[in-house]
């Protein structure tokens, strides 16, 4: 999953029949669903990294993170805070604010 380039789809919200596609989803799993490795993968940290190298090589802002077991990890805060410092952005406010890392 640390593999960017073999794992964030560069064909997702790319330009579509000449329009554009405002969704970028990157699937956040394994092909076959663990528990225990949900665990580690769904660590704040670890879908961070994620999600920020999906977005440097494809140039798109992630907008939905596709996962197994939702509840387990840091998944629920990691998806409240994230909305919270992008609408915080739209808003003219500052990620520190919201006491996020830059």
């Amino acid at each position: 999953m640390r593999n960017f380039s073999a794992f964030c789809p560069v064909d997702r919200g790319n330009e579509v029949n000449g329009g554009r596609n405002n969704l970028y989803a990157v699937n956040h799993f394994l092909k076959t669903p663990y528990k225990n490795v949900a665990l580690t993968t769904n660590e704040n940290n670890f879908i961070e990294e994620r999600i920020a190298g999906c977005e440097d090589i494809t140039n798109l802002r992630t907008n939905m993170v596709i996962v197994d077991f939702w509840s387990l990890g840091d998944l629920p805060e990691f998806t409240q805070e994230t909305n919270k410092a992008r609408a915080a952005e739209k808003q003219g406010t500052t990620r520190r604010w919201l006491g996020m890392r830059d």
